[in-house]
């Protein structure tokens, strides 16, 4: 399929991290595995997992056992600054985590392009967005919200490349302060309304487990699963 996956997960986060509601290693283990075998079963090429932690997700059978379907996979991991999380919230400690991925990843070193996801979730329509993708020559793309009447960039899961994320994403991410009322989505949402061309595709249909409010992803099916829905692109 030609893609690179990078997986971001907060296996142990501060527990007085603003707006998470999931705490407790075991459950964010599991439900981070869960979405990971959805990745690895649809045959992503090459995964990166990277944790601010500390902590490794998978363990040496594991690897063995993804390996095995031809898939490379890296596990990464250093320990953030857990008092400046706990100010400033889990999107500016996810920004981070991505600085730290391109810069100490052996994958993303030799591969421009890569979607990124936040653990726990996976993107149930993935081979009809990676073929739009494909097809379109996108080499950027960021959807919004769920709810498509807000001005938000859906931070869960998105396409781009290195230049573009070191350039914009990066620095998006270090104004984040959730204590403040400055989401992640919102700031993304900034710069994405001023260097990125609004577009209109086909709606990720993101599942799995939400460390915010601590439950799962539900959907209603529409007429944006089939190209209706809002994003903004870089071709």
């Amino acid at each position: 399929m030609n893609t690179n996956l990078l997986i971001t997960t907060s296996l142990d986060p501060p527990k007085s991290t603003p707006y998470l509601k999931m705490l407790g290693e075991a459950k964010r283990t599991l439900t981070s595995k869960a979405a990971l075998y959805f990745w690895a079963s649809i045959g992503v090429d090459k995964i990166i997992i990277a944790d601010c932690n500390g902590k490794a997700l998978l363990d040496i059978n594991e690897i063995s056992l993804i390996k095995e379907l031809g898939i490379e996979i890296e596990q990464i991991s250093y320990l953030q600054d857990n008092k400046v999380v706990e100010e400033k919230g889990k999107g500016y400690g996810e920004g981070a985590l991505i600085d730290f991925a391109l810069n100490n990843s052996e994958l993303l070193r030799n591969e421009e392009y890569f979607y990124k996801c936040t653990g726990k979730l996976y993107c149930h329509n993935f081979t009809n967005i990676h073929k739009i993708i494909s097809e379109n020559k996108i080499k950027t793309i960021l959807w919004n919200n769920e709810n498509d009447s807000t001005n938000q960039v859906d931070t869960r899961f998105f396409y781009t490349n290195h230049n573009f994320c070191k350039k914009y994403l990066i620095p998006a991410y270090k104004n984040v302060n959730d204590r403040q009322d400055k989401w992640a989505e919102h700031c993304c949402y900034e710069f994405a309304n001023k260097t990125l061309f609004p577009a209109i595709t086909q709606k990720p249909i993101i599942c799995g487990f939400s460390g915010t409010f601590n439950t799962h992803y539900k959907h209603s099916f529409d007429n944006k699963e089939n190209g209706s829905f809002k994003c903004w692109v870089q071709t």
